[in-house]
């Protein structure tokens, strides 16, 4: 079955009829005879449908009064709008298995018409029914539908009945005015409301104008709303004053619909007065409180429930230095300063929950200055229910600061009292009574509840004190004297102390009527008084038996007191000198000496550590003399103290010593001058030894050769780090060894150390470990070559006492590693033979090792550990070991250091390595333009062995090198002004002219400027390298050396050559290159070597594309100082390959001092642009190789 779409409404309308379930109407009833007779059937209904029921208002034929709505015909009637016939139920579909069909009562025939009201909502029907199938006629249908028409109206007029009839019991009930009125301002009715409310009949007020009621004040008014009623113009209510049958007027609020077409006007009058009047009082009452609340010269506000400011008084504001209207944008929380924001956020929520809250607030005036206020704050809610808060405060400033001034006047005379130990106490001689403060019982030693009586107050002194008091109390009441004493008591304690008691008697009519005053404890006093005639007493003594010769005197030089000693030193043993002048006993005394005294007495001091004394007839006398001022308690000077001693023996004495010190430093010159001159002798047919077995070991030789040159190598070797460690010794021993500290890049030194002994780790078989934490600065001040000499001994000591493991050298932080100065722990660890604990503090003595067996076994001078800790001494540090036998050894020592972080260590090749490397990436490319170099080197060296030395190692390095020799620095300096050559190799101690004065001369001349001069010397004492470097030098290298020092030296000093060299190569050459890329120049560097050269092509191609990637990042972060760093790497990648566009290019990266983003990107558009172009050069050169 279908449902209408508008349903809910039908069933609504339904309902507002209020006609369902009522009694029987004969109205309704005669329809339904009416059309059963018509219609000539048995049964006729009036139904009305609900949302579950058919229910039947008439019925003709039939007993019941409802069915369900879903067995109903007539739900199906009512969706439609005409008449709904079945003719026989039985055979329609909808119908035939309905149990009113095929069951009692049999229904065959159905008619209905829907009764459908003025809004279109089907309420119900009126139908007929039969048993037997038939049909109607249509005389039949139009009168079944004229009576579906008559029902409806019968409805409705039913429905308006009804609503009549409530409408008229309200007219006449309700205490509202009612009335239906004109425009012309006439009366047309009235309910009794009228009379009741103004007490005119309702004949009278049907005669007159309504405009006659109301009041003057408000005709104009009423005039002007009936004119706009009178257009159809409906306001929504409007308010006047009706005159009553008394003479007074009611407030009537009017609310009136008009009916436009007659003029009537429908209205309904509500009288208002009492809230009129109400609302007369409030606006008074407000008024009142609006004046005291502006008038108050408190600060009055009110506040909403987060502490904003709704209202402020003016005087409050004012007050704060505001006004209201600026108050009012603001909220508590910007005038009470926020060290109290926690005490407001409490009040806040305290006044919430109580409703009511009292305290102190304070504030901050607009000035700054800060106010106390005492309040009294309740909370209201308004007229839509929100809480906010009445607060009433009054200015205690003034007053808190009198109440704190008094308070702490109180406080400061309670410890003032409290720290002078005095207290009150008062005898009230007519009650007897007596009072003792706390403080006087404290002193009495009894507890706080302690009640005095004068024998008991009297019992506490003691000895003779008793009868003194006694006494002085006696006379203060007998004869009003009032005493001050110093006595003694005994406390409960049984502590004896030294009170002082002071009374005063109060008279009246003659007649002592109490006795008061303090009780003060002035034990300390006593004792400081006894302690100072005792060290009166002892400074006594000690003048008088000092043993050395002392004098007081006063402001006048009068002697106070004198020591024995002086009286025995200056001969005064037969005069009486105290209280006469220094002047009379000694009548000679100079102007000179008076002016001293003088100043003296001033305040100066006076003293001489050796003053000569010549006295008459006798030998010169030497004093150690001393005067200086002694002061009073009152700071001012009190006179003058002189001290003298008789020091001519120990300057004697000194100067016998100062006599044997010159020879000693003399024999020490001599024994420096020795140790130098035999570094020297020594070292210079080392070197040879050393340089040439070195050399020697590089060719082919067979194994019984190469292992007995191994020996004469390492023997010279070892023999050397004698050497060096007796030196060193005997300079730290001297005194004469000097630190040079200087900025030092830690993981350079760290990385040379662990370097220098790698080669015997190698040897022996063990793994050597460098771990450097991450986070330590890059740079330290220290000095390099001490530290690393320490860090190799203890290594070397690891390698030299460990078979199998590894050796481990570890620098960490003991502090933040970001600051300015921090503690390094450097630590080596092996896991060799250990040291027994019974032997670990031995072998720090010199010349000492745990035992014979170990030095016969490990060889040694024992040296290297007592060398390092003297170091270390002199690094305000010293060694440190941990130690188990068989297990290993830890030496440790910590340095507190100045540090820099520089820049982060990197590993520019790390994802290069593919396999084993000797060199760099740099260093490599370095070794190839060297290999290519015809470099003129000036090697000046007076002793043939060194000078084939260094002449083998060159050229066995740089094969096409012209190595020019000269003999002593006189020849050196002729020739390099006419050779010019590219790098200097210069001896020190040289016959004719040494190398300093050598290099001089050389840097004098024109050419010689910034050509590299490396100095070779066989000295290796203190100050060696600067006095090279302060000559004009650029670098050092102390003998014995080898090849692969000098290898070392020259990739270092050959950047400074590259653009001289490659200038000199092309112009030798004479041939056209590519400035681009000059693959002849690569092929040369490799000696056409083909396998060489594409390793080294495919390493240059991801070089420069890494260096382009590292470019562009560093241009966008604007790092400038890693940009310089890229430009400087590619420079030298490009200069030793041959790609001399991209060098100049380079080079202008590496020496930007600013980023200007036009010139930056012009710059980085260049290079990008010459790194592609140089990379199809080499792949299309690659490609033809294969």
């Amino acid at each position: 079955m279908s449902i209408l779409s508008n349903e809910q409404d039908r069933l609504k309308a339904l309902l507002n009829y209020k006609i369902l379930d009522t009694l029987p109407e004969k109205e309704f009833d005669r329809l339904t005879t009416l059309a059963s007779a018509i219609c000539e059937t048995n049964v006729s209904l009036i139904c009305l449908l609900d949302d579950h029921r058919q229910w039947f208002k008439s019925k003709t034929g039939i007993d019941i009064s409802e069915t369900p709505k879903e067995l109903a015909f007539c739900s199906y009637t009512i969706l439609g709008n005409e008449l709904m016939e079945v003719e026989d139920a039985s055979k329609d579909e909808r119908f035939k298995y309905n149990p009113l069909v095929v069951s009692d009562p049999q229904i065959r025939f159905y008619a209905g018409y829907p009764l459908i009201d003025q809004l279109g909502n089907a309420l119900g029907t009126i139908c007929v029914i039969d048993t037997v199938p038939k049909k109607l006629n249509a005389h039949q249908k139009q009168a079944l539908k004229l009576l579906a028409d008559f029902a409806i109206e019968l409805i409705q007029e039913r429905r308006n009945s009804q609503e009549f009839k409530y409408f008229n019991k309200l007219f006449k009930l309700t205490n509202d005015l009612i009335c239906v009125a004109g425009t012309d301002g006439f009366f047309k009715k009235v309910n009794p409301a009228f009379n009741e409310l103004l007490g005119w009949d309702e004949s009278y007020l049907l005669k007159i104008s309504f405009l006659d009621l109301t009041h003057p004040d408000d005709v104009v008014k009423t005039k002007l709303e009936i004119d706009q009623l009178e257009k159809g113009i409906v306001a929504v209510s409007f308010i006047n004053r009706l005159r009553c049958n008394d003479g007074t007027y009611k407030y009537i609020q009017w609310a009136t619909a008009p009916e436009v077409s007659t003029g009537y006007l429908f209205s309904i009058g509500r009288d208002l007065t009492l809230e009129k009047q109400k609302e007369i009082l409030l606006t008074n009452s407000e008024h009142k409180l609006r004046s005291f609340f502006e008038n108050s010269q408190g600060f009055m506000c009110t506040h909403d429930v987060a502490g904003n400011f709704l209202t402020v008084n003016s005087s409050g504001a004012e007050s704060l230095g505001y006004l209201p209207e600026e108050m009012t944008k603001m909220s508590l929380f910007d005038v009470v300063p926020a060290s109290h924001h926690q005490e407001l956020e409490r009040y806040l929520a305290l006044i919430l929950e109580k409703g009511i809250a009292k305290g102190i607030m304070h504030t901050k005036n607009k000035n700054g200055s800060l106010m106390i206020w005492l309040f009294s704050n309740v909370v209201e809610e308004d007229a839509d229910g929100n809480k906010y808060i009445i607060g009433n405060s009054i200015d205690i400033t003034e007053r808190h600061r009198l109440e704190a001034d008094l308070k702490w006047t109180k406080e400061m005379m309670e410890h003032t009292n409290e720290a002078a130990r005095i207290g009150s106490w008062n005898i009230n001689l007519q009650s007897n009574k007596i009072y003792w403060s706390d403080m006087t019982k404290s002193i009495h030693g009894v507890s706080l509840d302690y009640v005095p009586t004068y024998e008991t107050a009297i019992s506490f002194f003691e000895g003779t004190s008793i009868d003194l008091i006694n006494c002085a109390v006696e006379k203060a009441i007998n004869k009003g004297i009032a005493y001050d004493l110093e006595l003694k008591i005994k406390t409960a304690n049984g502590e004896l102390l030294w009170v002082r008691t002071i009374g005063t008697p109060e008279f009246k009519d003659g007649v002592c009527k109490r006795l008061y005053g303090t009780f003060q404890d002035i034990n300390d006093k006593k004792k400081v008084e006894e302690a100072l005639l005792n060290q009166k007493s002892r400074l006594r003594a000690f003048v008088d038996h000092a043993p050395a010769a002392v004098a007081m005197f006063d402001t006048d030089m009068k002697y106070i007191a004198v020591s024995k000693r002086w009286i025995e030193d200056y001969h005064l043993k037969d005069k009486e000198i105290i209280g006469v002048s220094h002047f009379e006993v000694f009548p000679h005394i100079t102007d000179e000496w008076k002016a001293v005294f003088a100043r003296c007495l001033k305040g100066d001091i006076e003293k001489d550590d050796e003053y000569l004394r010549k006295v008459e007839g006798a030998d010169d006398q030497y004093l150690q003399f001393e005067i200086r001022p002694w002061y009073k308690f009152d700071a001012t000077v009190g006179g003058v103290m002189i001290f003298t001693q008789d020091i001519t023996e120990s300057i004697a004495h000194r100067e016998e010593l100062e006599k044997a010190k010159i020879l000693a430093e003399d024999a020490s010159i001599a024994k420096s001058e020795f140790l130098a001159n035999m570094s020297h002798e020594i070292r210079t047919p080392l070197n040879g030894v050393i340089g040439f077995t070195d050399l020697v070991l590089k060719t082919n030789l067979n194994s019984t050769q190469h292992q007995y040159l191994s020996i004469v190598n390492q023997s010279a070797n070892s023999l050397l780090l004698i050497i060096n460690d007796i030196l060193d010794f005997s300079k730290i021993e001297a005194g004469k060894l000097e630190l040079d500290v200087d900025k030092t890049d830690l993981y350079e030194i760290s990385s040379q150390a662990i370097d220098i002994i790698s080669y015997q780790v190698q040897n022996k078989g063990l793994e050597l470990l460098l771990n450097i934490s991450v986070n330590l600065p890059r740079f330290i001040w220290v000095d390099a070559v001490r530290l690393k000499q320490v860090l190799v001994n203890l290594l070397g000591n690891a390698v030299k006492f460990t078979d199998k493991g590894e050796i481990e050298l570890k620098i960490t932080a003991l502090d933040d590693p970001s600051a300015n100065e921090i503690n390094l722990r450097f630590e080596v660890r092996d896991t060799g033979i250990g040291i027994q604990e019974d032997k670990q503090s031995k072998i720090f003595e010199a010349f000492s090792q745990e035992d014979a067996s170990t030095t016969k076994k490990y060889g040694g001078t024992g040296l290297g550990l007592t060398i390092s800790n003297k170091l270390l001494g002199l690094m305000n540090s010293q060694l440190q070991l941990k130690s188990e036998p068989e297990q290993g050894s830890t030496f440790f020592f910590d340095l507190k250091l100045k540090t820099e972080h520089g820049l982060p260590m990197v590993w520019e090749n790390i994802n290069q390595i593919k396999k084993e490397a000797i060199l760099s990436e740099s260093e490599s490319i370095n070794i190839f333009k060297m290999l290519a170099q015809r470099l003129k080197v000036l090697v000046v060296e007076d002793n043939l062995v060194n000078k084939l030395l260094a002449k083998t190692i060159i050229q066995r390095i740089v094969p096409l090198a012209e190595i020019i020799e000269a003999n002593d620095g006189l020849e050196a300096v002729r020739l390099f002004s006419a050779l010019r050559p590219d790098i200097v190799f210069m001896d020190i101690q040289m016959p004719v002219m040494n190398g300093y004065e050598a290099t001089q001369k050389i840097r004098a001349l024109a050419n010689g400027k910034h050509i590299p001069i490396i100095a070779l010397t066989a000295a290796n004492i203190k100050g060696e390298k600067e006095k090279c470097l302060a000559a004009g030098m650029d670098d050092f290298l102390s003998k014995p050396f080898v090849e692969d020092d000098i290898a070392a030296l020259l990739v270092k000093w050959n950047n400074d050559l590259e653009d001289t060299t490659l200038i000199s190569m092309e112009n030798e050459n004479n041939v056209e290159v590519d400035p681009h890329f000059d693959a002849e120049m690569v092929k040369e560097f490799v000696d056409n070597d083909k396998e060489s050269l594409i390793e080294i092509l495919n390493l240059v191609l991801k070089s420069i594309q890494d260096s382009l990637t590292m470019m562009e990042q560093q241009l966008a972060n604007q790092d400038l100082a890693a940009l310089n760093a890229s430009g400087h790497k590619l420079f030298g990648t490009a200069a030793g390959t041959g790609m001399n566009v991209l060098s100049k290019i380079a080079r202008e990266f590496e020496y930007l001092d600013h980023l200007e983003i036009t010139q930056t990107n012009d710059l980085l558009e260049r290079v990008t642009e010459e790194i592609k172009l140089v990379t199809f050069l080499i792949n299309d050169f690659l490609q033809k190789l294969d």
